[in-house]
């Protein structure tokens, strides 16, 4: 991901997050915030400025068809 430059905002934004999915990553609302945390902090801790799948250490650059389904 690249840094964002806005007008009059002397700072480059960049974003990191955690990614849960139900069910795969949770039965429960408090599961899946959980895990998604833990992936944003992972996301932070690897260096910031990328987005995590629970569970991966490899950033998400290809939306979330490679997850599987528990049915």
């Amino acid at each position: 991901m690249e840094g964002l430059q806005f007008p009059g905002v002397p700072r480059v934004l960049t974003i990191s997050g955690g990614v849960a999915v139900y069910p795969y990553h949770g039965d429960t609302r408090d599961e899946l915030v959980k895990t998604a945390d833990a992936a944003l902090y992972a996301a932070k801790e690897a260096g910031r400025n990328q987005i995590l799948s629970a569970g991966s250490a490899q950033p998400l650059e290809r939306g979330l068809d490679h997850i599987p389904s528990r049915n």
